[in-house]
């Protein structure tokens, strides 16, 4: 169940449910990756457009693999902002929402996304 700070950040956030169906789907993520000890990277979209070079390579390093011989990549075409769709009221109401839901780890890997 929702507690009642939940209910109330909600409340002003469009597609709320999206917002929480993502934040608990990270959140059992995370805990199914800590329970199984499984190796995992995490990597920022973003990081692909400032650094490609270098986020690839940590990528196959991480893999264990080597890119084929000859490989060229694709141009990276950088990914769309939807926060246009959303007044500053909204974006901390969303905020607030996902901090309030977020295990301690995810949150630290989200905050960087709500300056």
């Amino acid at each position: 169940s929702l507690s009642y700070m939940v209910l109330e950040f909600a409340k002003e956030v469009p597609c709320f449910q999206e917002f929480i169906s993502y934040t608990r789907w990270h959140n059992h993520a995370i805990q199914v990756l800590e329970t199984k000890s499984i190796p995992a990277m995490t990597l920022f979209y973003e990081e692909y457009a400032l650094n490609w070079d270098t986020t690839v390579k940590q990528l196959l390093d991480f893999l264990s693999l080597t890119p084929a011989v000859g490989a060229q990549a694709e141009e990276f075409v950088v990914g769309k902002h939807y926060d246009q769709f959303y007044d500053e009221k909204e974006k901390l109401a969303a905020r607030n929402l996902i901090k309030e839901l977020a295990s301690n780890e995810l949150w630290d890997l989200l905050q960087r996304y709500f300056h």
